[in-house]
């Protein structure tokens, strides 16, 4: 044989055996597993007293599986108030806030057990907040009074027991008295004795 034929044999031998070896790899056999369900969830946002919806409203998904976290995401609402997600794995815990500027904020848990799950999120205009300062309010049984509150009659037959505190607006709230002032000059950092 000539020293081309051997080459030629060599060559087919060496390329039968890498191809042979390629298709039995047996040191790192690899398995297809397929990814899991997933829901397509969709949350429409729209306001509570007349359905419009709200455009740019930020929906936020928290999700866990098994008391593990798997991670949030951030969608924002377009014009039919609509933000829709296909990531979520059936079975999973979703937690989901909304929040929308001149909105009060939508926060609730959800289970996802079919492959698809509907939101309607009706949004509300913020209330008025609770004061412990307020006057008229009825003061909680071991709270103190308030410090210019003038003191409660026992036998005020106007109010029935066990009402709820008046609402305050909290523009007339009064200053904070524990506060320090505003313009006391701030202490100087003295330097130690030598």
């Amino acid at each position: 044989m000539s020293f081309r034929s051997w080459i030629r044999v060599v060559c087919i031998l060496l390329l039968t055996v890498a191809a042979v070896r390629g298709q039995t790899n047996e040191r790192h056999p690899r398995k297809y597993v397929p990814p899991p369900a997933t829901a397509h969830v969709l949350v429409t946002v729209v306001k509570g007293w007349n359905g419009r919806p709200i455009l740019n409203a930020a929906v936020v998904f928290r999700t866990s599986k098994d008391g593990k976290e798997q991670g949030s995401l951030e969608l924002k609402t377009n014009e039919e108030g609509k933000a829709e997600l296909d990531l979520i794995p059936v079975g999973s815990k979703l937690q989901l806030q909304v929040i929308a500027r001149g909105f009060q904020t939508y926060g609730d848990d959800y289970t996802l057990d079919s492959a698809t799950k509907t939101i309607v999120v009706k949004m509300n205009k913020p209330t008025k907040l609770y004061s412990i300062y307020d006057p008229q309010a009825p003061a909680a049984p071991n709270a103190p009074a308030a410090p210019n509150a003038p003191a409660a009659k026992a036998d005020d037959k106007n109010a029935p027991a066990g009402s709820v505190p008046e609402l305050i607006d909290p523009k007339r709230m009064p200053p904070d008295h524990a506060a320090p002032p505003a313009t006391a000059p701030a202490p100087t950092p003295q330097s130690p004795p030598r």
